[in-house]
């Protein structure tokens, strides 16, 4: 928009960030707003997810050691992976497998199994 005065034109600058056109304030503030409820209903979701919709139970995580003696070499390859953890290219930490039997009991597979498998092995 153009301003004359006492014959001296002068052009006004453009405001972009004016809430009026062609600013984008208004633009930005929406964006804002959607953002947050956007982000408070997918934390709300998530938690309600996790408390009223999983059918899982927690397993408590008993450890066998007390009541199964472990096998030498698991203890053997427990300390090889701990104690050098580079040397592996893949390693399973602490690993725990738990099946539901048929009357609905939990069954534990695996407690706490470390493995380290070196390249080309």
């Amino acid at each position: 928009e153009q301003k004359c005065n006492i014959g001296l034109c002068f052009e006004e600058p453009t405001r972009y960030l004016a809430f009026k056109q062609p600013g984008v304030a208004g633009n930005i503030a929406a964006l804002v707003l959607c953002s947050v409820l956007y982000l408070t209903l997918l934390l709300t979701y998530d938690k309600l997810r996790n408390r009223y919709l999983t059918n899982k139970k927690q397993v408590s995580r008993v450890p066998l050691v007390s009541v199964i003696r472990e096998d030498e070499g698991v203890i053997d390859e427990r300390e090889r992976v701990y104690g050098n953890p580079k040397r592996d290219s893949l390693v399973l930490k602490d690993l725990q497998k738990t099946y539901r039997t048929k009357s609905g009991t939990m069954m534990v597979a695996l407690n706490d199994v470390t493995i380290g498998v070196t390249r080309g092995e």
